[in-house]
């Protein structure tokens, strides 16, 4: 792959260099900035510079290069992250404080990840294990939390202060065509940050030795419409997955308004629509009479359109951590074509899902100690259709939809408080409690029964929800590098509009239909974290948790009116519902990050600003390259099932990555991921 990059900021020039050590800091364990060593969670911070040395085409890419999760991808506009073991709708994806999971979000693969442009971030953090108390319901394997970029204010007296970046990358393995701008305009109190990305990616190439048999992936044929009918086609290179390409633009456009120093307005408007997906793994089903099972399948433009409001104060009077309010609104649309081969009608399904939010959180801080506490109200609209188009005519008929065709509701509110405390007199001994109490209720309403006699008008649930974290931490003194952490806490994950209400075909000769009577998914969990600092630039940390499972929402055989089998789409299927069961998990997670001093050339341009004292241009020389060795393992063990509840093997997985920075060249080695599977 490569890049083109340039960078422009209209600083003045640094005439002395100063080093100074200072804590690490994350912001998601509590929603606010917090010293990194006083966090008895696990947490994997990607900062702006790994994100741009990473060079990743996708933030599910991004992922997956930084050895931060597991990614399934089915397809080329895919990306499942996976964190231990926890896949879809269990673990949280939060952008700018700002829940991206909705009411729709399935326990199968997802792609919504890849609407997060990955070129406007400015940090990433990974939580691993239930971040319930803080962050509420779905975050059993983890929250992944997406910081954007911010518009750089002028100093007092500098003017108006312009900061810039553009790049443009093309990828030989898929024809990627990427361009990214993004332009930051700054005065003393107003400050604007546009960003605008483009991705064209054409169809992908894949290996010719995979390691699996039968060959996954390959592409021998594939359906054209010839004269009114399918025709399978002869792919001229099996090895190019011929329909699996895609486009996509994203834009970010965030203002900030500070009329003092005490207190901010942010207004963040996010937009990402892509083209159509292909669905590649469907486009590849075998069919009867050695033909394709399917002449069509894909997702349609996946819309997300994010514009939230943050007003903040650094002081509230006793409230001197500061208070921080976030009204939200999002617009989500997402649909699902398919078509089997020598069918001339195809099938589209269409969800419409609107969330309005509100998230507001305020701290006290003493000599030693801290307490944050908030309020987090959340609720989901779903609308749901669905048509069959004759693709030679265009006329259309009814069809059954995925969820309730009378409409949807879900609504979840919940109060949480954190603390954080030193004992007096020992700064080696770090203590951590939260909890959180709330409810969440659902109402979906059936109206057409053309197509399914369900037994029943609606669907309405209503549960309490409860969930606590204690955590403590032992910093050693002076130098010697130790850290040891031990943490306790608990998740929750409330059925949503796709656990309780949704129909549709898992697969061939499968139909899942609704099930009102499941409960909410609870877990528990126990980390103990040992870690070393070798030097400042090498640390060894290990992670031993156990996670017990209550609950889980599985789909499993069912009886629909008394019958194990019923007629959908024209097809006898064998009838499946979500239902409770029960599984524990165990795992281990060593990881050495270790980071190597070479050197890289930067070059900043002279500064615009017109109060600048001097125009001066600068070269720095900075360590930029990293060796990052990661090994994770997540397995199951025990439990009421005989097939898996989960959607990852139980395997462990290794990766390394070299990566090198020298003048405007990036280099970039990763070797294969090896897979380690257990016997039995």
């Amino acid at each position: 792959m490569l890049a083109a990059t340039c960078a422009g900021a209209q600083t003045p020039a640094d005439t002395t260099l100063k080093v100074v050590h200072i804590r690490e800091t994350v912001i998601s364990a509590n929603r606010g900035s917090q010293a990194r060593s006083a966090v008895a969670q696990q947490v994997m911070v990607l900062r702006r510079s790994d994100i741009e040395q990473l060079n990743a085409q996708s933030t599910a890419d991004l992922l997956i290069n930084s050895g931060a999760a597991f990614v399934q991808k089915s397809q080329q506009g895919g990306g499942s992250p996976v964190l231990r073991g926890f896949e879809a709708s269990r673990i949280l994806m939060v952008v700018d404080g700002v829940r991206m999971n909705n009411a729709i979000y399935r326990s199968g693969h997802l792609q919504n990840i890849i609407t997060m442009d990955n070129a406007a971030l400015e940090r990433a953090e990974i939580l691993f294990g239930p971040a319930s108390t803080v962050y509420g319901t779905d975050a059993l394997g983890g929250a992944i939390c997406f910081y954007t970029k911010n518009p750089v204010f002028a100093g007092e007296g500098e003017g108006l202060k312009t900061a810039g970046n553009a790049f443009f990358r093309y990828g030989t393995v898929n024809e990627e065509k990427t361009a990214h701008a993004d332009l930051s305009f700054g005065g003393e109190k107003v400050a604007a940050l546009t960003s605008f990305t483009f991705s064209n990616f054409g169809d992908l190439r894949m290996g010719e030795n995979n390691g699996f048999a039968p060959f996954f992936g390959k592409r021998d044929f594939y359906v054209e419409r010839i004269n009114g009918q399918d025709s399978l086609v002869r792919n001229a290179d099996p090895y190019v997955q011929k329909f699996s390409g895609y486009h996509q633009y994203d834009l970010l456009e965030k203002i900030i308004v500070r009329p003092n120093a005490n207190s901010s307005h942010t207004l963040n408007v996010q937009f990402s629509n892509s083209s159509d997906i292909p669905r590649y793994d469907r486009l590849t089903d075998p069919g009867s009479a050695g033909r394709l099972a399917s002449a069509e399948w894909y997702y349609g433009p996946q819309k997300r359109l994010l514009a939230a409001y943050t007003f903040r104060l650094n002081e509230f009077g006793w409230l001197n951590g500061g208070l921080r309010i976030t009204p939200s609104y999002q617009d989500i649309e997402e649909s699902r074509h398919n078509r089997n081969f020598g069918n001339t009608r195809r099938t589209s399904r269409v969800e419409q899902v609107k969330v309005i939010g509100l998230v507001a959180n305020a701290g006290k801080n003493w000599e030693r100690q801290s307490v944050r506490f908030g309020i987090d109200i959340q609720y989901n609209g779903v609308k749901s259709t669905a048509k069959r188009t004759h693709v030679e005519t265009g006329d259309t008929t009814s069809q059954s939809t995925r969820y309730p065709d009378g409409g949807s509701k879900m609504t979840n509110a919940a109060v949480y408080v954190t603390h954080n405390w030193q004992p007096a007199g020992n700064d080696a001994w770090s203590f951590s409690e939260g909890f959180r109490a709330g409810f969440s209720s659902l109402h979906a309403l059936f109206k057409n029964k053309t197509f399914f006699p369900f037994p029943f008008d609606e669907v309405e649930q209503s549960s309490p929800v409860v969930s606590g974290n204690i955590g403590v931490v032992w910093n050693s003194p002076g130098d010697a590098g130790w850290r040891v952490a031990l943490n306790g806490s608990t998740g929750f994950r409330v059925p949503n509009i796709d656990d309780l209400a949704k129909v549709f075909d898992s697969q061939a000769g499968s139909v899942v239909v609704p099930n009102p009577g499941i409960k909410p998914e609870k877990t528990f969990n126990l980390d103990f974290n040992v870690t070393k600092s070798v030097t400042d630039r090498l640390r060894w940390e290990n992670v031993l948790w156990a996670t017990a499972l209550r609950n889980a929402i599985v789909t499993d055989v069912f009886l629909f009116n008394g019958q194990d089998s019923i007629e959908f789409d024209g097809t006898l299927s064998r009838v499946l519902a979500n239902q409770n069961k029960r599984k524990p998990i165990f795992g281990a997670s060593p990881r050495a990050l270790k980071r190597m001093c070479t050197t890289t050339w930067r070059f900043t341009g002279p500064s615009l600003s017109p109060a600048a004292a001097s125009r001066q241009k600068k070269v720095e020389k900075r360590p930029r390259s990293t060796t990052f060795l990661r090994f994770t393992g997540e397995w199951g063990s025990g439990g009421m099932l005989q097939t898996p509840v989960l959607k990852v093997p139980p395997c462990s997985t290794g990766r390394k990555t070299w990566r090198t920075t020298t003048g405007k060249v990036k280099t970039t080695c990763n070797t294969p991921r090896e897979t380690v599977c257990p016997a039995g």
